[in-house]
């Protein structure tokens, strides 16, 4: 609900980046961020980096918005997956934020939200961290090496104290 003073007509379009958790047409599961983001994309810009794994099998979904695809090799360890990632995603956030004015940065991911996070940061672009009940324990059941669990763990715990720093 609007206060009185300021009607929603008043409020200039943004442009929002979303780093979502998963994939964001394929996964068999809508999240809650598609719901508040789908929404989003009827009054604003909406782009989101589109992790193209559909290791489900499912049919795409259609999407209000603009996507910013990044297209991996599925090895079946996450752990792997993003390290592999790591170059596409770093240069296709990079690209974006240099060809487009981004208003805000949501991050929902462990390695591509700190990718994105710094890539904001160096730009003076907010980052909103929208990390749910994703701790450094329960981040690590995702990934099956050792060494992966170790740095995830490091990784989750340096995103979620940033979270808590910013609030």
């Amino acid at each position: 609900m609007f206060h009185n003073s300021l009607r929603a007509e008043s409020i200039r379009s943004l442009n929002i980046l979303l780093v979502p958790p998963s994939d964001w047409l394929t996964h068999p599961l809508l999240s809650r961020l598609h719901y508040i983001f789908e929404d989003l994309a009827r009054r604003h810009t909406v782009y989101v980096v589109w992790f193209m794994l559909n290791t489900w099998g499912t049919s795409a979904r259609q999407t209000k918005a603009r996507l910013l695809p990044i297209r991996t090799v599925f090895t079946g360890d996450m752990s792997v997956n993003n390290l592999l990632s790591v170059p596409l995603v770093t240069s296709s956030i990079n690209s974006l934020l240099k060809r487009e004015t981004i208003d805000v940065v949501v991050a929902s991911n462990i390695l591509p939200a700190l990718i994105a996070s710094r890539l904001a940061q160096r730009k003076g672009i907010p980052c909103i961290f929208d990390y749910h009940d994703h701790f450094p324990d329960s981040a690590t059941l995702y990934y099956q090496l050792a060494p992966a669990k170790q740095i995830v763990r490091e990784i989750v715990d340096m995103v979620v104290s940033m979270s808590i720093r910013t609030c």
